[in-house]
């Protein structure tokens, strides 16, 4: 009995050691979510999930934890687990802990936490289980006007997700393979001396890094020395074109777990980056977060994203003009641009006066997509466009760059986590252009278009032939992606003058280019006022007046065209017969006609 005693304390002690240890566990992670320390958190959280017997995740299995359908702590571990994933972008393991969750709460769950899911869900390529958690509530009658308007946001974006996927595109992307993918996270591309420079994370640290294009292959170049913001975190920068000033994103975490930005400027004058410096109020505006600094090529305005009041709700895209390093005032991108949720990291292309940034209000494949929207007067954005598939998938695509010098979507670069389990990473994508020069041929007289005229198309810089077209019915000709930006165009037809005209093939960065003849201002073709019949020209109203041998002022016209049909075609035998009225005598006409034949040969040969 003494043995059976003894065992009975060990086990005894035993369980009393696990639930302090369970309790030590749960309290940790506890303690780390509600500190943001999300990474930490999940592994406390899962080891006492372990320890609870919880190592799979089944319906069946939840149950170990005493589902009831009531709310408990072990319901705050496996929602806290999952919001934490959320927050980790880690969309696989969200949705995994999501649905355990959902298992044992029951029906009692929250608008917040269904629409969670649905988004995790969407996010691995499970649109039915998405939309029927997005149903469940609109179905709801105690769904309030902002959780029925974000999910049918989200019911929109399953839709549209579907849609862009069953596109078929000439557009290719592809992942930037840099340095054996030795970071966590590679996002936020930037330009600078011709190179890529992206914010790259390692462990807990971030750094500015070069990569670049060689052949077929991205490098990865110098680290971008600018020194450390104190206490904070650095990067998500932007560069003048003549790498003199940076404009860098400085961040901590507070107590509350929530991350606190402002946007700082750095000067290189030659030996390397001075210490940033945080900028003024007009761009880092008392009492708000400002980030994902984007300066534009001429270096005249910088783009930021701000939770600001005086915007539309959650993060809007804001604009100051610069003076070298001195910001003006703040203006708004626009109610067309902004939603009430979150719209970031904005690059401007000059290129095609277009602005890229990135929403997770507007309808997406995803969390965050990539959107486009023209500039107009007065600095506003309107006319906003998703860039579809696969600039977007049905994850987050939060970051974009590209050249000036071609088209917006020609050859950009972008963030996304589309490839990972957690983090953003830096893709390619390559998208043929099409650019399309037409015009078409009329008549200068009657404005009547010209059929079948032979049209020869040579660089007018080098001489060499790029096309030969015939125009067609509607005296049009249309040619496709010619790279000379100075043409010759040689027109001819039968019965019309030649003509030799030069024209501009526009360079203009969009992805589908027309070039009219509105904008070349072609000429018209003049028809030949010759008529040849037979082998012979006839020319005809060359008049004189009664009684007279001298040319009437209407017969210069068709007298100038002889000398230019002349000029020609030399060598040709020239007939000239002249008559008279039947008034007067045989010999008297027959001596005017002769007279008046010598004064049509005298102007002939007067002109040459």
């Amino acid at each position: 009995m003494k043995k059976i005693y003894i065992a009975s304390a060990l086990l005894a002690f035993s369980l009393s050691v696990g639930a302090q240890t369970n309790s030590i566990l749960l309290q940790t992670g506890n303690k780390l979510y509600a500190k943001g320390s999300y990474n930490e958190a999940v592994q406390y959280y899962e080891k006492y999930l372990t320890a609870k017997g919880v190592t799979d995740v089944k319906p069946y299995l939840v149950n170990k934890l005493g589902a009831t359908g009531k709310s408990s702590s072990n319901d705050n571990v496996l929602l806290n687990l999952a919001d934490s994933y959320t927050k980790l972008n880690n969309s696989g393991e969200a949705a995994k802990w999501y649905g355990a969750y959902t298992e044992q709460a029951g029906s009692n769950i929250s608008n917040d936490v269904r629409i969670a899911y649905a988004q995790s869900l969407r996010a691995n390529g499970k649109y039915d289980e998405a939309i029927a958690q997005l149903s469940a509530v609109t179905g709801n009658s105690n769904s309030d006007a902002k959780d029925l308007a974000y999910a049918k946001l989200e019911t929109s974006k399953l839709a549209f997700a579907k849609q862009e996927l069953a596109k078929k595109d000439d557009t290719k992307s592809y992942k930037l393979a840099i340095a054996d993918n030795k970071y966590s996270g590679s996002y936020a591309p930037a330009l600078l001396n011709n190179k890529i420079v992206f914010t790259a994370t390692e462990g807990s640290s971030n750094q500015l890094i070069e990569t670049y294009h060689d052949g077929p292959q991205w490098k990865l170049g110098n680290v971008v020395n600018i020194p450390a913001i104190a206490d904070k975190s650095q990067g998500v920068a932007s560069f003048t074109e003549d790498g003199k000033l940076a404009f860098t994103t400085g961040w901590s975490v507070n107590d509350k777990g929530l991350k606190e930005t402002a946007i700082y400027i750095s000067k290189n004058s030659g030996s390397g980056w001075s210490q940033p410096e945080l900028m003024g109020a007009s761009v880092n505006a008392t009492g708000s977060n400002n980030k994902q600094p984007h300066i534009t090529a001429d270096g005249k305005f910088l783009f930021f994203s701000s939770d600001r009041t005086g915007g539309q709700g959650g993060y809007d895209i804001w604009v100051v003009m610069m003076n070298g390093a001195e910001a003006g005032q703040a203006y708004h991108t626009g109610t067309e641009v902004n939603t009430p949720y979150d719209e970031e990291a904005p690059f401007y292309h000059s290129g095609s006066d277009e602005m890229v940034f990135a929403s997770n209000g507007h309808v997406g494949m995803g969390g965050f997509d990539l959107y486009r929207s023209k500039r107009q007067n007065g600095g506003k954005f309107t006319n906003v466009k998703n860039l579809g598939a696969p600039f977007n998938s049905v994850k987050d695509d939060i970051y974009f760059v590209a050249r000036q010098d071609v088209g917006l979507l020609e050859r950009p670069v972008i963030s996304t986590d589309r490839g990972s389990a957690c983090c953003l990473e830096l893709y390619a994508a390559v998208k043929p252009y099409t650019r399309t020069f037409t015009t078409t041929i009329t008549d200068a007289g009657s404005g009547a278009v010209i059929p079948g005229a032979k049209v020869s198309i040579t660089d007018a810089k080098t001489g060499k032939l790029l096309q030969e077209l015939t125009t067609d019915a509607q005296g049009k000709i249309s040619v496709e992606n010619l790279k000379s930006t100075s043409l010759k165009l040689s027109i001819s037809k039968d019965g019309y003058t030649a003509s030799d005209i030069t024209a501009e093939n526009s360079t203009a960065n969009t992805e589908e280019l027309l070039v009219d003849n509105g904008k070349l201002k072609l000429k018209a073709l003049e028809k030949e006022k010759v008529i040849v019949e037979d082998g012979i020209a006839t020319f005809n109203n060359i008049l004189f007046a009664f009684n007279s041998d001298v040319l009437e002022g209407s017969s210069s016209d068709e007298l100038d065209a002889m000398v230019a049909y002349l000029g020609k075609n030399e060598g040709l035998k020239v007939e000239i017969g002249a008559h008279t009225d039947g008034k007067g005598s045989v010999a008297y006409n027959n001596s005017l006609s002769a007279k008046r034949a010598k004064a049509v040969v005298k102007y002939l040969t007067d002109a040459g």
